[in-house]
């Protein structure tokens, strides 16, 4: 594939990465609410914050570097994951 080809399919790449991010961010957000529901210790809840907030961070941040597009499309990505979360919040409850 030519450089052009790579470069027109890069954010559809991130696009798909933020929406697998995001699937997996709001999933660990669903688990801390249910440790913290439970009554569980602060430090599960805390470490599992801790670590979807950095991978997030560190996920964007090595998007940012390639491309503002591709920082956009994986923002995209990231917030329709975001809808499926709230959708499936709100079918379950």
């Amino acid at each position: 594939m030519s450089r052009a080809h790579l470069h027109a399919l890069l954010p559809i790449a991130t696009a798909f990465g933020g929406c697998a991010l995001g699937l997996f961010y709001f999933a660990i957000l669903r688990q801390t609410v249910a440790v913290l529901s439970r009554g569980g210790g602060g430090g599960a809840a805390t470490a599992l914050t801790l670590g979807r907030l950095g991978l997030a961070i560190a996920f964007f941040l090595l998007v940012a570097r390639l491309d503002a597009l591709a920082l956009l499309a994986a923002l995209g990505g990231f917030l329709s994951a975001r809808m499926l979360a709230v959708r499936s919040a709100y079918r379950t409850s």
